[in-house]
């Protein structure tokens, strides 16, 4: 996307991934929430109106910031 690589799912981004920002329909939100804490993202970021609290807190149990 704008000359910029992209990946499918998080588990292919080969390089450390810092910030995980999900614009996403709150129903996606468990499955990438559980990718960004397999691959050790430090942050996981809703996008305003994008609320899942049970995957959120999942995110801050696991030590990301969110």
């Amino acid at each position: 996307m704008l000359g910029e690589k992209s990946y499918s799912t998080l588990d292919e981004v080969p390089v450390s991934v810092d910030i995980v920002n999900i614009f996403r329909q709150p129903q996606y939100v468990p499955e990438i929430v559980d990718a960004a804490i397999r691959i050790g993202a430090k942050c996981v970021w809703m996008q305003e109106e994008v609320i899942h609290e049970e995957a959120a807190k999942k995110a801050r149990d696991a030590g990301s910031k969110s």
